[in-house]
């Protein structure tokens, strides 16, 4: 069973190690080593940002990875995950991004949700279309996916906080 929970103190080590994992670095924009000290930081301000939310997915093995949506402007999200690298194959990334996004998005409506993926990055580009994700474009190494979610009639927004509600404008 796949369960979907914020992001804790607790996991800073973890994501960080993840974030540090050879294949992780090779497919992020980013691809030289995060310091420690670098990663705590930006982990710890982003649990109060409200402009971050950052899911973690899990089964009774333990964590599998994690799914992380920032606020680009009302209504609008940059999409990104990580795997934990002992969990990958057996298209656990599907499950995991959609858990991810039906949690996000219970209760909200009318979101777009992006996601930046290196050309390279067949698995991923698998992920995202296989979770309703269209490729709009390419260029300079990159396709640049979109999502356009209807309105949701789900009730529960407590995970997202007002100032990533969507205007009604």
């Amino acid at each position: 069973m796949i369960s979907v929970r914020n992001a804790q103190p607790a996991d800073e080590y973890d994501l960080w190690a993840w974030r540090n994992d050879p294949l992780t670095r090779r497919m992020s924009k980013e691809t030289g080593p995060v310091p420690r000290d670098v990663s705590r930081t930006w982990f710890l301000d982003s649990l109060k940002s409200a402009d971050r939310t950052i899911l973690i997915v899990q089964d009774p093995m333990g964590k599998i990875g994690m799914v992380r949506f920032d606020a680009l402007s009302p209504g609008e999200f940059q999409v990104s995950i990580n795997l934990n690298p002992e969990r990958r194959g057996g298209n656990l990334s599907r499950v995991v991004l959609g858990a991810a996004v039906d949690h996000f998005a219970a209760g909200l409506g009318g979101l777009t949700l992006r996601a930046d993926i290196k050309d390279e990055n067949v698995a991923s580009q698998k992920c995202f279309s296989a979770n309703g994700f269209i490729l709009v474009r390419s260029q300079g190494g990159y396709g640049f996916y979109e999502r356009r979610d209807r309105k949701s009639t789900r009730l529960n927004s407590s995970h997202v906080s007002e100032s990533r509600m969507p205007s009604s404008a």
